[in-house]
């Protein structure tokens, strides 16, 4: 088991240290619009510094979110804004859940971090988000779910993390964490299907991009400015265009497939017996 939780580990850091080095219209173009503060650099520290306590926290989960909310803490404590939190919560779960189904495989990642998001409650990732920014809160707070705003102000929130995440129809992080993160997967597949588990480049960050541009309207558009305005972006990006706006939630699933990504490669490369978890 230590020589997969290494490997989910150096997946998980190439994937967030990668994805913001696109060019173009992906990457740290998008990601300063959202942080204008922050640099390149600190989402390279992001991914170095937290790759290996995100790993070690997820190793950890019980199925109750603490282990989600002490990281996020610990996250804030480090960098003190909600930087790339969607990505975070992404590769926990499936961090975890490569861990608990003792393979590299990304359709048994994600099959497992499937079963963290139906058995937690949904309070532990409102908790988490609370310790953030609270304009982060509008993920799950807007005038599209005017219903959703007293049960995310109140002190207890009664349901699964999955009945949450789906009532949340326009994020597509929220999207993909419900239905078992089919989209990003299938795009971490074409990925490997062209570069052979080479190093990706800018471009490669960009062809990411676009291909999830394709499939989703970015979140954060949406709830600035409004279901028009994010099918715009979403068209320009689409085509490779460049676009004013940050595309933060589409950046947050461009590093679920690059760890997906990585981790099939790592699979392929090392060779893994899930049965016994040791590398053959």
């Amino acid at each position: 088991m230590t020589g997969l939780i290494e490997m989910v580990k150096r997946s998980v850091a190439l994937a967030m240290i990668l994805e913001p080095t696109g060019w173009g219209i992906a990457g740290n173009v998008s990601r300063s619009r959202d942080h204008p503060d922050k640099t390149i650099q600190d989402y390279i520290v992001l991914g170095y510094d937290f790759a290996e306590k995100l790993v070690e926290e997820a190793a950890k989960e019980d199925g109750s979110g603490y282990a989600l909310y002490y990281l996020i803490k610990e996250h804030m404590n480090k960098f003190g804004t909600n930087l790339a939190l969607g990505e975070i919560f992404l590769l926990y779960l499936n961090a975890y859940g490569s861990i608990k189904m003792g393979s590299l495989n990304p359709d048994r990642a994600a099959e497992g971090g499937s079963s963290l998001v139906y058995k937690m409650w949904a309070e532990s990732y409102i908790n988490s988000m609370r310790l953030c920014n609270l304009t982060f809160i509008g993920r799950f707070s807007f005038s599209g779910m005017p219903s959703l705003t007293p049960m995310i102000g109140s002190k207890s929130i009664k349901m699964r993390l999955v009945d949450l995440l789906q009532l949340n129809i326009f994020d597509p992080v929220s999207y993909e964490a419900a239905k078992g993160f089919p989209y990003t997967r299938s795009v971490a597949a074409e990925l490997k299907g062209k570069l052979q588990c080479g190093i990706p480049k800018s471009e490669d960050i960009d062809f990411i991009f676009r291909e999830l541009c394709c499939r989703y309207n970015d979140f954060l558009v949406y709830r600035k400015n409004g279901l028009d305005a994010s099918e715009i972006a979403r068209l320009k990006c689409c085509a490779g265009k460049k676009i004013s706006e940050s595309l933060g939630s589409i950046s947050d699933l461009v590093a679920l497939v690059l760890f997906y990504y990585f981790l099939s490669c790592e699979e392929r490369e090392e060779g893994y017996d899930e049965e016994n978890s040791e590398r053959l």
